[in-house]
């Protein structure tokens, strides 16, 4: 028996696990999220989805591929994917899981490909234990998001990256120029992380010895692939990408949407690291950058007995200099920006899994540990990694009691936590979560209420405006709504209470903002279930009223407060 089973190749086991580990998850989103409300995220690429479905369907693939790569700010790729399940029949958001879960198989996989590049076959599943245990990553699994997907696309070009061994490989140095290529397109906030891939394939041509002229070619064909797949839709976006990638990053959003877990006037290495945090736990976190920092000290103690210079070129031509230029450069890029957006260090995960435990192993060498103490550390941190899961895959008893440790600067760190991410997302726990099917019902019917109140007597939708940004009722679920009803999409729009913060800003926005076309105008006081930062909704009313909107109704929802709707009277609406 032993003996058989030692003749089954170690991908048949990676695969049996990563599969088992999908269709575990795959349970959980049946049980826990199937018929719940959706977050605001998760409602606005669906509706993209949608539109991407409903376009194919009047118009065939040519129309399909025109809605697919019309200019937009977030990544296309992911709808398009769902869209196609949902015009082969299933429903929309089991379409969002698969798809969601699909891709989170796809990262497992592409991290256990990548792990057997770098470290010995048998160590090569620490890594994907790692990721699969993550709590950021097993939450952003069970949503329909574009994190995972992200993190997956990302994997896969640091795979292309390590076989074509520093580029000589030219099959390799194209199939990196699409993956690549493809990285804007699944996320937007990838953009940045393109020049931190190619400029690490980059470096390692130019140090790596023998036939430099060859592989810069194969450099050259591997970016030149990349730009051209990433300006089939970069071409007719850049704009909206580069307003939001800089807005939030950089501008005026950067300041109101900004990543202050870290505390006022946190440093960005401090934010950066309370995102690692709040993505991977306390567990993981220390973990992986205790064994990122054992790496660093092996490496420096293996530079004093070494010449130098053989030792750095030795490490730059090694795969494991790629994940490391990435992990660097990506953690850079992060720490250059004020948006703190939900996973955003995921991409890095897989690349910072492997070295951590190359990292560890390497520092066990220097050590030379007892092998009875090196085999029960593994033991000791595979166990940990399982207890956070079930912690999170149960939802109940002493594995998900929340715990918290406080550090100080860095906040405070989660232990343990059953809270599973429902659809309100990682909300405190004074706010509300929908934890319920009945409830989520309540909120479904709301929100159909309140997309009816937008359409005329005959079923007609008219344009309409937003004046609040609720975490369950918002533009997106009200959109979404409104496009599964009238089997297309309802122009929309929703305030920023970031450029529109008075009387006057309101004004503005109501007549020459993207709300100045809106005959149906909902607003709602309050802060419960609200994004911070909050509406002024008496002066968003007042402009209103100075406009000649018309207050005609009101909706109750779920959570107390209610929405009031306000018509324009004006020809042009009344028709």
């Amino acid at each position: 028996m032993r003996t058989a089973l030692r003749a089954v190749p170690p991908w048949t086991w990676a695969t049996l696990g990563i599969v088992a580990w999908v269709v575990l998850n795959a349970v959980w989103w049946v049980a826990h999220r199937q018929g719940q409300s959706l977050n605001i995220d998760e409602a606005g690429y669906l509706a993209s989805a949608l539109n991407d479905s409903q376009s194919a369907s009047r118009a065939g693939v040519t129309g399909w591929m025109r809605t697919v790569l019309w200019p937009s700010s977030f990544g296309p790729l992911v709808p398009a994917v769902t869209s196609v399940l949902v015009l082969a029949g299933v429903e929309l958001t089991a379409a969002g899981a698969a798809v969601s879960l699909a891709f989170a198989g796809a990262t497992l996989a592409g991290t256990w490909c990548v792990g057997r590049r770098v470290l010995p076959t048998r160590a090569a599943w620490l890594p994907v234990l790692l990721l699969a245990t993550a709590p950021g990553f097993v939450a952003l699994s069970r949503m329909f998001g574009f994190g995972v997907p992200g993190a997956a696309l990302t994997t896969w070009a640091l795979y292309a990256l390590v076989r074509s061994r520093s580029h000589e490989a030219l099959r390799w140095s194209l199939a990196l120029g699409v993956l690549v290529g493809l990285m804007p397109m699944t996320r937007t906030m990838l953009v940045a992380f393109v020049p931190v891939v190619l400029g690490a394939g980059l470096l390692q041509s130019v140090v790596a010895p023998g036939r430099r002229v060859r592989r810069l070619v194969h450099w050259a064909c591997s970016a030149t692939t990349a730009v051209v797949v990433a300006g089939i839709w970069l071409l007719h976006s850049w704009r909206p990408v580069f307003d939001y990638l800089v807005g939030f990053g950089y501008g005026s959003h950067s300041t109101a949407y900004r990543n202050d877990a870290g505390g006022a006037g946190a440093s960005r290495p401090v934010l950066v690291l309370r995102m690692l945090l709040q993505e991977w736990y306390l567990s993981h976190t220390v973990l992986i950058l205790g064994g990122l920092l054992a790496g660093l000290v092996a490496l420096v103690v293996g530079v004093r007995t070494a010449r130098v210079r053989l030792t750095v070129r030795a490490a730059v031509a090694s795969p494991a200099f790629v994940l490391l230029a990435v992990l660097v450069g990506g953690v850079a890029v992060l720490m250059s920006s004020q948006n703190g957006g939900s996973g955003f260090t995921l991409a890095l995960l897989p690349a910072a899994a492997i070295l951590a435990v190359k990292g560890w192993r390497t520092a066990g060498d220097v050590v030379r540990a007892a092998s009875w103490a090196r085999a029960g550390a593994v033991v000791a941190a595979a166990a940990t990694c399982v207890v956070i899961f079930l912690g999170w895959y149960l939802g109940s008893g002493p594995l998900s009691v929340p715990r918290n440790v406080d550090l100080g600067t860095l906040g405070w760190a989660h232990v343990t936590d059953g809270q599973q991410f429902y659809a309100a997302g990682n909300f405190p726990p004074d706010r509300s979560l929908v934890t319920s099917e009945e409830l989520a019902d309540d909120w479904s019917r709301a929100t159909d209420e309140v997309a009816a109140r937008t359409l005329r007597a005959d079923g007609s939708p008219r344009p309409a405006a937003l004046g609040f940004r609720g975490v369950l009722l918002n533009v997106n679920t009200v959109a979404l709504t409104l496009a599964q009803r009238l089997g297309y999409p309802n122009a929309m729009s929703q305030v920023d209470p970031v450029t529109a913060t008075d009387v006057a800003g309101y004004h503005a926005w109501l007549t020459d903002g993207t709300a100045k076309d809106a005959c149906v105008l909902l607003t709602s006081s309050g802060e419960v279930d609200e994004y911070a930062p909050y509406v002024d909704t008496p002066a968003l009313e007042t402009a209103a009223r100075d406009l000649g909107f018309v207050r005609t109704g009101t909706v109750a929802v779920p959570d107390g407060r209610t929405v009031d709707v306000w018509e324009r009277g004006t020809p042009s609406c009344a028709h």
